[in-house]
């Protein structure tokens, strides 16, 4: 089946096209003037077009066999843990075997996209594309991805392994001292293998990842865990944490982790480190309390799966690179006599299997062995389990809570992604693991709303271009409804708002009457000031259907003069944004408030994503 569908979201020429200025009166000012109070203010002329927007189309091959597809949407992020900035642009509906074309009007910093696969479970599976590209397939990612579940499971029949050797615990230690936090902790043990058998554990020549899977794998990461950022607050958006931190094993391939990035940043932490698990079954804590819940995992022994050093030394700096994995083998359900009196190695103890049952909960841990006293400890997803370690040492220096986690999931086509802080700078993206198979989805649904776009105006042509004299949002809130709200007025002249056929906004009703404001003054313009909720109108326009044609015009009553978006050439009296962009503070230049908005509309290179970057201090916070 082969089916062509066009789905316009904001199309700037077509926007100018439909601007009928001839129905409304226009002023006669003297362009001269205009362009003398630009070069005024801006300290230079500008002859952009003012465009914002990346035009494009794209055909997609719903190849990919999975169950449910039911729609093809275009993103212009990985939507994991509900990215805000991850909105779509444009869909259909899709099934398997369709060819759907879609175009997009994407914001000009946006160089990449995504096509997604939207299930009749609200999952979705992601492929990356440039803009301008014209084919899109999943063909590739989803066959390597079956092929390398095939030779994972010809691999570890009939192999078992034996315990040799246990450590005490930094965290049985301290608590045995009496330190802060450490309470609970004198059951805990960790077992390891040999070194040799640790070596033949380990799969190597594993497949690496494809070129345009590496890229979207690391935009996943680090749209979700951006670099040098506070990500602790994302993490509990995703919800994947503390109780809801363990996977479940499916019982039909073995639980086999890949080392997959480190960063250099760390790389003291990270070659000091060892990735360890643990497992139980739910039957294990039912009717336990919470407080229950967490000594019991404290009591369950803790066995090494990776020495990082051993693996990381094979991995480029902050590369995306899929080179050797382990397996985590299953023990058993009994506890594991110690074996230690010392930290040297005793006599064997157990066998045990690749083969983990269905069903069972797995929990991971990492063991940082630093020279550092003050860096040694145990990390764990469960962030109830880091109430010591989150005040101990150079760790304390990251302000966690007594039971933040210090490692997060993510998901990327259907792949599970361990992403460790190791240090502390809370970003979490230090070391990434990769849990290739073995254990059930996280489910991660979409969570992207449609793309909404800001109209910023000046109320009059000799303006002082704060572009707050009246702010209005469009934003598509279904496939037939489109949302206009007007954020903001900054003007104290009479100002109507053309092209919007509304109940609330409309061509009859002034703009401060909008917001119940009884004068002129300013509303939503002026920190520390009276904010103003918003107001609201839907307008139905399909996916067929441009919604441009109701692009806003701003009229000017008491000066008689027209305001619409500014053509080639014109000085910005009025553009429209990406994003929800925050707009000046009243009689705050663009300039001041964006510093690099001059530069993108002089045509520097780099500065395209100049509307995301604003000056705190400057612009309006809602």
């Amino acid at each position: 089946m082969n089916k062509s569908f066009f789905a316009w979201i904001l199309s700037l020429p077509v926007f100018f096209a439909c601007s009928n200025i001839e129905d409304y009166p226009f002023d006669e000012v003297i362009y001269g003037d205009v362009y003398e109070n630009e070069e005024k203010v801006f300290g230079t002329t500008f002859s952009t077009d003012w465009n914002t927007l990346n035009s494009g189309e794209v055909t997609v091959y719903v190849d990919a066999d999975l169950e449910g597809i039911q729609k093809v949407l275009i993103l212009t992020l990985p939507p994991f843990g509900g990215n805000k900035d991850a909105v779509i642009l444009s869909e259909t509906e899709a099934q398997y075997g369709d060819v759907v074309t879609l175009a997009y009007e994407a914001p000009i910093h946006c160089s990449r996209l995504y096509a997604t696969l939207l299930m009749a479970d609200g999952t979705y599976y992601i492929k990356g594309f440039n803009v301008g590209q014209q084919n899109v397939s999943f063909q590739e990612d989803v066959d390597e991805a079956a092929n390398a579940r095939r030779a994972w499971k010809k691999a570890t029949e009939d192999i078992t392994y034996t315990l040799q050797r246990s450590f005490m615990t930094y965290s049985k230690e301290r608590c045995l001292q009496g330190l802060y936090g450490y309470d609970d902790w004198e059951n805990d043990s960790l077992y390891a293998l040999s070194d040799d058998d640790e070596k033949i554990a380990e799969i190597v020549g594993v497949s690496d990842y494809s070129a345009d899977f590496k890229e979207d794998l690391r935009a996943c990461i680090f749209s979700f865990l951006p670099e040098k950022e506070d990500n602790l607050p994302s993490i509990k958006k995703s919800g994947y944490y503390n109780d809801a931190c363990y996977l479940t094993t499916n019982g039909k391939e073995p639980v086999i982790v890949y080392l997959v990035h480190r960063n250099d940043g760390a790389s003291n932490e990270v070659g000091t480190s060892h990735l360890n698990y643990y497992y139980y079954k739910e039957s294990d804590i039912e009717g336990m309390t919470e407080a229950e819940q967490i000594r019991y995992f404290k009591s369950l022994p803790k066995y090494k799966a990776v020495q990082m050093y051993r693996t990381s030394r094979y991995l480029p700096n902050d590369s995306i690179q899929k080179q050797r994995g382990y397996h985590l083998i299953y023990w058993g359900d009994e506890r594991v006599p110690e074996l230690y009196n010392s930290r040297k190695p005793t006599s064997t103890y157990t066998k045990g299997t690749y083969n983990f049952p269905a069903g069972y909960k797995i929990g991971f841990m990492v063991r940082c062995w630093h020279g550092l006293a003050s860096k040694r400890g145990e990390l764990y997803c469960d962030g109830r389990l880091n109430k010591g370690i989150n005040s101990y040492g150079d760790y304390a220096s990251s302000g966690f809570d007594d039971n933040d986690p210090r490692m997060a999931w993510m998901e990327c086509n259907r792949k599970q992604y361990l992403c460790i802080e190791t240090g502390a700078d809370r970003d979490y993206n230090d070391v990434v693991f990769e849990i290739g198979s073995g254990v059930e989805s996280l489910n991660d649904t979409l969570d992207a709303e449609y793309a909404g776009y800001m109209f910023c105006y000046e109320d009059t042509r000799l303006g002082d271009y704060d572009m707050n004299d009246v702010v209005i949002r469009a934003r598509r809130i279904s496939s037939r409804k489109v949302e206009y709200a007007v954020l903001a007025c900054g003007a104290s002249d009479e100002l109507y708002i053309q092209n919007i056929d509304g109940k609330r906004i409309n061509k009859n009703t002034e703009v401060h009457e909008l917001f119940g404001m009884k004068g002129r003054g300013f509303i939503n313009t002026v920190q520390n000031s009276k904010k103003y909720a918003y107001v609201l109108d839907t307008i139905d326009v399909a996916w067929d259907y441009s919604i441009v044609k109701n692009a806003p015009i701003v009229f000017n009553k008491t000066k008689n003069s027209l305001v619409t978006l500014s053509k080639e050439g014109q000085d910005p009296h009025a553009i429209m944004i990406p994003y929800d962009f925050k707009w000046p503070l009243e009689r705050v230049c663009i300039k001041d408030a964006y510093l690099n908005f001059v530069d993108w509309a002089k045509g520097v290179e780099g500065t395209d994503d100049w509307y995301v970057n604003p000056t705190d201090s400057k612009v309006f916070e809602r």
